[in-house]
């Protein structure tokens, strides 16, 4: 795992424990890989199924902490918990290989019973995000210090009817209100050519829908509108909106990349990067709408509201807002990520 000291140095650390190439045994294995259905817009899984997702997702973070995030968090001096009310540190990760498929944001080990030093959890020590590559960075750093954060300029909201996705279209409204913005795009006035129009001069751009990705092909990821068309990532990417600030996509696996092309992040999330937007939020794998409307709630009234906390800051805390609530199921809580700036 690399870290940039200074000014254009770069440490190379070798992957611990993972023998320096991709994920090693017990490694990547997340929840987009149980059985389960969807009715209503809602993950639903069978009881057995439900217990042995936690109890994967579990053994990935646990594993992803003792083996990766903990020694790279030790190396630069961020692996103790923070106390009180912060300051947080901030790291930024740039995956490549199996490591795209790892929750680092939220690996964590706090089984009472582990025999491994060193347990904890990276929700408790640092504010992390994800990038492509470090130039990504630095772009989507000079942009958020041009543009700042503030609740100015025009809003995109887009969100699927109540009926398709319950909660979803009242959390989006609520989002629209604290942005000071016009009624969302819901059901069928989402259309391909309304949501382009709007992406085009928007500030703030939220996605409350389906999502798709191609595993073998990351330029195949599609938003599916409510409208019933689908928005594909280049035609995101060709938005280049002069005022971007901040993409939240409250949609299925936004930040998932291709198996077969693991080492080109290219996907929902990044494309909304590489279109202009400095920071974005997006999903690892499915999620239900239930917990995504809490989470869209929260993340707005930190974001927006008078607290003003960043956007990786705001969603770190609603993160680990809904952990604390359903500590157990991780494949839940762990599946949000920050990208960008």
């Amino acid at each position: 795992m690399p870290r940039r000291r200074g000014h254009g140095t770069v440490d190379h650390r070798p992957d611990p424990g993972t023998g320096g190439g991709g994920g090693g045994r017990g490694g990547p294995t997340t929840a987009g890989g149980r059985r389960r259905h969807q009715r209503a817009g809602r993950v639903e899984e069978f009881p057995g199924e439900l217990v042995g997702a936690g109890a994967e997702v579990r053994r990935t973070l646990s594993w992803a902490w003792h083996r990766v995030v903990r020694p790279v968090l030790e190396h630069v001096g961020a692996a103790d918990p923070v106390p009180g009310g912060g300051p947080w540190p901030r790291i930024w990760w740039v995956p490549t290989g199996a490591f795209h498929a790892l929750p680092l944001h939220a690996a964590q080990c706090t089984r009472p019973d582990c025999d491994l030093p060193g347990c904890g959890a990276a929700l408790d020590t640092v504010v992390s995000s994800y990038v492509p590559g470090f130039q990504t960075l630095a772009y989507a750093r000079a942009r958020a210090e041009r543009r700042g954060l503030d609740a100015d300029g025009s809003a995109l909201l887009v969100a699927a009817p109540e009926e398709e996705l319950p909660g979803v279209a009242a959390a989006t409204r609520y989002a629209a209100g604290l942005l000071g913005a016009g009624e969302p795009l819901i059901g069928d006035a989402a259309t391909r050519e309304a949501v382009l129009a709007g992406l085009g001069g928007a500030a703030w751009a939220h996605f409350g829908c389906h999502a798709a990705t191609d595993p073998a092909a990351p330029s195949g990821a599609v938003l599916h509108l409510p409208s019933g068309e689908s928005l594909p990532v280049l035609d995101i990417c060709r938005a280049r909106p002069g005022t971007a600030r901040l993409a939240f996509l409250a949609a299925c696996g936004t930040a998932r990349t291709s198996e077969r092309l693991s080492d080109e992040a290219i996907h929902i999330t990044s494309a909304f990067l590489l279109a202009g937007f400095p920071t974005a939020v997006g999903t690892l794998w499915e999620i239900d709408s239930t917990h995504a409307d809490h989470v869209t709630r929260d993340f707005y009234g930190r974001a927006v509201g008078e607290s003003g906390q960043g956007p990786a800051l705001a969603l770190h805390h609603s993160v680990r807002a809904l952990r604390e609530r359903i500590p157990e199921r991780p494949h839940i809580w762990a599946a949000y990520v920050h990208a960008g700036a």
